[in-house]
């Protein structure tokens, strides 16, 4: 029995012994993090903010630590956002991805908005952190998708208001797309001549 004893007071000793290391390797984790990693409490206080969410919304941690998390969202979306949390609160998830349309806006200190992917965690147990959420700004990644449909549509009524004929084809010579003038002169040709070589 005393050996019995030992061993596991050893391997207890052991596990408490790893515990430093590896809340460093935590520490580490949050503060090199390309991504926002915020979490806050019962009463919607924030109690962690990493430097890379220090980078996106504008503030330094001395100045946001204990705000509300409304601070970091638009005016206009403040209260859904509270009951969309609520709701998140109440289910038997333990994580989700927030927004209906795969983002959620925010605001940076100078009122600038974002646009954000946002995955959030819910904590149980007794402790003062009760959710987590790593944001990533994708506001960039939107403006370019969006300015990308803006040429395309403006690409497309030129290809197809054309009087002559214009065919698209790749590297390979193969035709991708005949405009409006080539299918109407050559109808039935051009059609079926699309995927093929030129």
């Amino acid at each position: 029995v005393v050996t019995n004893l030992s061993e596991n007071t050893e391997v207890t000793e052991n596990t408490l012994a790893a515990k430093p290391a590896d809340q460093q390797i935590l520490d580490e984790i949050v503060r090199l993090s390309a991504d926002a990693i915020l979490s806050i409490g019962a009463n919607n206080e924030i109690l962690l903010f990493n430097p890379a969410a220090e980078k996106i919304f504008g503030y330094d941690q001395h100045e946001i630590l204990g705000q509300d998390l409304s601070i970091l969202l638009p005016v206009s979306d403040r209260g859904s956002h509270g009951q969309h949390l609520k709701a998140f609160a109440q289910s038997d998830e333990k994580s989700r991805m927030m927004g209906t349309r795969g983002h959620v806006r925010g605001q940076t200190k100078a009122g600038e908005l974002l646009y954000l992917e946002i995955s959030i965690q819910k904590h149980s147990g007794r402790h003062d952190v009760c959710y987590t959420a790593i944001c990533r700004d994708i506001s960039e990644k939107l403006r370019r998708e969006r300015n990308l449909r803006v040429t395309q549509r403006k690409f497309e009524a030129l290809f197809n208001v054309s009087h002559q004929l214009v065919i698209l084809f790749d590297e390979y010579g193969i035709i991708q797309q005949v405009n409006q003038t080539g299918l109407s002169l050559f109808g039935q040709l051009f059609s079926s001549a699309i995927g093929k070589p030129l």
